[in-house]
């Protein structure tokens, strides 16, 4: 964990957003431990959802923040992110950019901006970038930097078996995603998500596979699945997904799927 003094490195002022002059530079979101009605929510590693700038007493309006995080999703602009986790408590997250957000009321708030954040940098880049520019200083005997990164270590072995059930093919879909040479695309998804602060297990019980499309469907709460009916549903009843087939070849605990519908899907299950 980081102080605010060192958090400020990467994100230099007390506010959520730090823009200038329209341009985003830098975020600080927060996921738990502030006394505070809502949090920002962290999909999985490499994924967000980030509240804009607004208290959500009443709907939120375009502030320069709001305005330069909605400005790079059409730029591509790529900006640190920290999280804090409590007072003082800090965290670096990496490299991140804007792929998407809404503007509507949610969870009985007023209508409030959701920016859906997508990590690009993880966080040990630098580090291994500033060990690279402590070692190239042309000293014939450079110095040593020692560091410790602290990462989720995935089971893949769960994650293989499962793609060799389901033959390398989407659950979802059911359709191989083909790239030429090799195994078909898919990739394993945990329902309930790893790491904070969700802190799902990686067993095969919280596990299914999916194509690119559908994790991406999946992570932003778009879609979920009713285990006992085998079936797929959809945020948006009328989609041709919500009600389609849902291939189940191995059990999965619907405790996850039940979290994964609390704290993610975006719908209704009734």
């Amino acid at each position: 964990m980081l102080t605010w003094q060192e958090a400020r490195r990467y994100h230099n002022n007390q506010k959520g957003i730090h823009q200038r002059g329209g341009q985003i530079l830098s975020i600080c979101a927060s996921f738990s431990g502030e006394k505070r009605r809502y949090h920002d929510q962290l999909l999985s590693e490499d994924l967000m959802i980030y509240i804009g700038e607004g208290d959500l007493t009443k709907p939120q309006s375009d502030t320069y923040g709001n305005l330069a995080l909605k400005k790079a999703k059409e730029t591509g602009t790529i900006f640190p992110v920290i999280a804090k986790w409590n007072e003082n408590q800090y965290e670096y997250l990496g490299k991140w950019q804007v792929i998407d957000w809404e503007y509507s009321p949610l969870h009985g708030f007023p209508a409030h901006y959701r920016f859906l954040l997508r990590r690009v940098e993880p966080p040990e880049t630098e580090t291994r970038k500033a060990k690279e520019i402590i070692c190239s200083q042309g000293n014939f005997h450079p110095q040593k930097v020692s560091y410790e990164i602290e990462r989720i270590l995935r089971d893949t072995r769960v994650i293989q078996e499962l793609k060799v059930l389901y033959n390398y093919t989407c659950q979802v879909c059911n359709i191989p995603l083909n790239r030429g040479i090799g195994d078909p695309i898919v990739e394993g998804h945990h329902i309930m998500p790893l790491g904070k602060p969700h802190n799902g297990p990686d067993i095969a019980e919280n596990v299914v596979i999916l194509c690119p499309n559908h994790h991406a469907l999946f992570d932003i709460g778009a879609i979920t699945i009713d285990v006992a009916q085998k079936r797929v549903i959809h945020v948006d009843p009328n989609d041709s997904l919500n009600g389609s087939i849902f291939v189940l070849k191995h059990t999965i605990n619907e405790e996850f799927v039940n979290y994964h519908n609390k704290y993610i899907f975006k719908g209704s299950i009734w």
